[in-house]
């Protein structure tokens, strides 16, 4: 099979990141959207650190839900980094929240960790909770607790501070959402209502402080979808940019 050049497509994309912090990666299924997104990584390995999100993996009941999922995986993500593994969280949440709420905060962040990689997070951030816990009740605390914030302030400070802490050290960083068409529509635009709401907020910033922020998803298929889900008077075009600082790159 012959392999088609991409090199000009490569270089288009890279420009379009350059002009726009939040954008949609369109193609329709089967047309080689992860193959060049692969290609795009490989290419950028050295200069940027990437996060790359399949919400179809793990599709869950309620939109509430899939966004704790996203975040689980973002931590995750960032656990074997050594700007996690050296940074004192207690101190950084002492900053924040006093007395009790440190051991409440830590919690959080624990909720997010895999048991089984508990052990990456710095010794110093289980020392400093408060002595009337044993490690063991810590522990059963956390994993008996069902995660009910989608979107919580220690969760949030930890991504936020790594990912500052990669891009003073040179990188940039990406969060690539893959296959967003692919997952129930409440999920959708769920996900792009939240990310949405925090360009909103802050025209300069994206969530996390990420530098670009990429989802990839058929505009047009994701168009009948929108009407289907909320009619079809519904602006979808109004709607999309909430998300995107332009158009979408197809």
């Amino acid at each position: 099979m012959e392999i088609i050049d991409i090199t000009n497509k490569l270089s288009e994309f890279e420009k379009h990141l350059n002009l726009n912090r939040q954008t949609i990666l369109s193609a329709k299924f089967g047309d080689g959207k992860t193959y060049f997104l692969n290609k795009y990584i490989e290419q950028h390995e050295q200069d940027t650190f990437f996060i790359v999100l399949h919400p179809v993996n793990y599709e869950v009941s309620t939109n509430h839900d899939i966004l704790e999922y996203i975040n689980r995986v973002i931590l995750t993500s960032l656990l074997h980094r050594a700007e996690f593994k050296e940074t004192n969280w207690v101190d950084i949440f002492k900053g924040i929240w006093k007395g009790d709420s440190i051991l409440e905060s830590i919690e959080t962040i624990a909720e997010y960790v895999p048991y089984g990689k508990i052990a990456t997070i710095p010794l110093r951030f289980l020392e400093k909770v408060n002595n009337e816990y044993s490690v063991n009740k810590f522990f059963d605390r956390f994993k008996e607790k069902p995660g009910s914030l989608f979107e919580m302030d220690q969760f949030t400070v930890a991504i936020q501070h790594t990912i500052q802490q990669i891009q003073k050290g040179g990188l940039k960083c990406i969060l690539i959402i893959e296959d967003l068409d692919r997952i129930d529509p409440e999920h959708i635009f769920r996900i792009l209502n939240v990310l949405g709401a925090h360009v909103d907020k802050d025209k300069n910033t994206n969530k996390f402080g990420f530098d670009n922020i990429v989802a990839v998803l058929d505009y047009d298929t994701t168009r009948h979808i929108f009407h289907h889900f909320y009619g079809e008077k519904a602006n979808y075009e109004g709607y999309m940019t909430k998300f995107m600082s332009h158009n979408p790159i197809y």
